[in-house]
């Protein structure tokens, strides 16, 4: 289970996924019951850039301390 704040990594597109792609990261902004997230995206200039409504499945938290453009900036430049 994740908790809000933590960051994230896509691992499955949503259907309603427009501007995210698999291996994007992202912030949880709300935690529902069932396991069901709602995730932040965001660019390198920290705009958002999607929000959307996903499943455990669907995430993988990212380790790390920091602000969600710090992880952002860090693991695009690691290409992890």
């Amino acid at each position: 289970m994740y908790n809000e704040f933590d960051v994230v990594r896509l691992k499955e597109l949503s259907i309603d996924a427009i501007h995210v792609k698999v291996g994007d990261i992202g912030a949880i902004i709300m935690v529902f019951e069932g396991e069901i997230y709602e995730v932040e995206f965001v660019n390198n200039q920290g705009k958002v850039i999607e929000i959307l409504t996903l499943h455990t499945k669907q995430i993988k938290k990212i380790d790390g301390s920091g602000s969600l453009i710090t992880n952002f900036k860090r693991l695009k430049n690691k290409n992890v």
